[in-house]
């Protein structure tokens, strides 16, 4: 996401800013568009020292040519590098740069320094890339515990514990996935539990669900009788509590009550 562009001024030479969610990065040009000052701030620190070999590199570099060789020649650059380079931080700060230097020449395309690409190792000690990570979500069916057990994802120095746990809510949305069950499954589940709800063979009560935006339930309470109501609505949610593996929060509309 692009917060800010800003030619910060112009003449003889022109500095501007790129910033996105993360970091700002301030470059200054000649009259023929040669990069001859570089600076950055970020509050991503792991990848202070990518950013500063990038700052290095391409002082003196023509911006056009460096649009296109950005990548492939930075990538070159951290693998024979002394300091070992998390591919991620890598994979960030290219974009970073490529994407503020797109922008000054007017290709306003600029690609998300947010997003991830599907090669990246999303936890360099387990050796587990986000292909591989999405296959055994899905073959875990959406179980997190059942699938670090099998892929040791942050498991061991837990630098990429933040990082898993992001990309595993991400998974959990695309694929319609919670606890290890899909959505429809719990959706399903709690209307169940509603329909059969009793307190008394005989009860003269009606509870039916209206809204279900899991964990939020909105249900409706028909025809209840003022020493049943409390009754009614602390017995649902201990058979929701008891049955649901999350925490639901219940919404109750009380009508014709007597």
């Amino acid at each position: 996401m692009i917060d800010n562009f800003e030619h910060l001024y112009t003449g003889q030479d022109i500095k501007f800013k790129f910033s996105d969610k993360y970091s700002s990065v301030y470059l200054k040009l000649d009259s023929s568009n040669y990069v001859y000052d570089v600076r950055f701030e970020s509050s991503r620190e792991s990848c202070h020292g990518v950013l500063n070999l990038i700052s290095s590199y391409i002082v003196d570099r023509h911006i056009d040519k460096l649009i296109n060789s950005l990548a492939n020649e930075v990538k070159d650059l951290t693998s024979t590098h002394l300091h070992k380079f998390d591919a991620i931080d890598v994979e960030y700060s290219i974009l970073l740069f490529r994407n503020s230097l797109r922008h000054y020449v007017g290709k306003f395309d600029v690609e998300s320094t947010q997003a991830l690409n599907s090669e990246q190792l999303i936890c360099r000690c387990a050796k587990t890339d986000l292909n591989l990570f999405e296959e055994m979500f899905l073959n875990s069916k959406g179980k997190k515990n059942e699938m670090i057990m099998q892929t040791n994802v942050s498991s061991f120095c837990t630098k990429c514990s933040d990082l898993v746990d992001g990309h595993f809510k991400l998974l959990e949305e695309k694929h319609k996935f919670l606890k290890g069950e899909k959505i429809d499954f719990w959706l399903s589940r709690i209307i169940s539990l509603v329909s059969d709800f009793k307190i008394h063979e005989n009860d003269s009560f009606k509870v039916a669900v209206s809204k279900i935006d899991i964990p939020k339930v909105d249900l409706i309470i028909e025809n209840a009788s003022s020493d049943d109501l409390n009754l009614i609505k602390r017995s649902l949610t201990h058979e929701m509590d008891k049955t649901l593996p999350f925490r639901s929060e219940l919404n109750f509309e009380v009508v014709n009550n007597h």
